[in-house]
């Protein structure tokens, strides 16, 4: 086995090189290393918010899909446009519109539980990096906003969760 190429770079001599290069890969099996499947989202396609959106648009949103096999393919295809989420968001909170697009809005729960409800269900319609644009912020505030929202324990959100989506399912069928 040819271990120059690796040695290579870890010192001068043949034995300082082999116990940097040692002392170097027992330190990393001493750390918890994160894990790249962490990162995995909806269950198939590894690489960041940006990459799984783009993959997604440019290659699932052409398949046809069989609901009882795939229902992330399905959930994903079926869309809502952005203003009719917003719309049902701000009828839910009784707020005008432009107040949950506002990025220094006096209704944050309306504006967070919007840009929730814009990652859940206007993908197929709108790239992430256009959602985020309309809520005047970047891809990764708006994951955050998603993130915050799917782990809040708080009932009365969840409950404004439910609703919404709700509301947004039913006007889908209409």
């Amino acid at each position: 086995m040819d271990c120059q190429p690796i040695l290579s770079c870890w010192g001068k001599g043949k034995r300082e090189k082999i116990e940097n290069y040692a002392a170097y890969v027992g330190e990393g099996t001493r750390k918890r290393l994160e894990s790249p499947f962490d990162d995995i989202v909806e269950q198939s396609i590894l690489g960041s918010e940006s990459f799984v959106d783009r993959i997604k648009r440019e290659y699932l949103l052409r398949r046809s899909s069989n609901s009882g096999e795939e229902p992330a393919l399905v959930h994903f295809q079926q869309s809502y446009s952005l203003d009719e989420v917003i719309d049902h968001v701000a009828e839910f909170y009784a707020v005008e519109r432009e107040s949950i697009l506002r990025r220094k809005s006096a209704n944050r729960d309306a504006r967070r539980l919007a840009m929730y409800c814009a990652y859940i269900y206007c993908r197929h319609d709108s790239s992430l990096t256009d959602l985020a644009r309309w809520f005047s912020v970047t891809v990764g505030g708006l994951t955050h906003a998603r993130d915050k929202v799917s782990k809040d324990s708080d009932r009365k959100l969840k409950k404004a969760v439910s609703e919404i989506k709700r509301m947004i399912a039913k006007s889908g069928q209409e």
